[in-house]
């Protein structure tokens, strides 16, 4: 899990990207604007959203302000173990 930080008109990465795992989004503070394949949409401030991240994704920035938003990652790992 991870808090990412969007500027004003900001995209993560220079194009739709992939990458093993599923995602899940929470939008904290700002407007976003996320597209999955050929499905895209906006979120506000306590909107959520998920998708497997295999299929070409972007998220960006599309508010007047820095927006903020709470992304989990979770990929299968053979190494990984359970707790107790």
């Amino acid at each position: 899990m991870s808090i990412v930080e969007f500027p004003p008109g900001v995209m993560i990465g220079d194009a739709p990207h992939t990458h093993e795992g599923q995602e899940v989004h929470v939008v904290i503070r700002g407007r976003i604007y996320a597209e999955q394949g050929e499905d895209g949409a906006e979120f506000a401030e306590g909107n959520s959203f998920s998708w497997n991240a295999c299929t070409p994704h972007l998220v960006k920035n599309i508010g007047e302000e820095t927006a903020i938003v709470l992304i989990s990652i979770y990929t299968e790992n053979e190494n990984d173990q359970e707790l107790i």
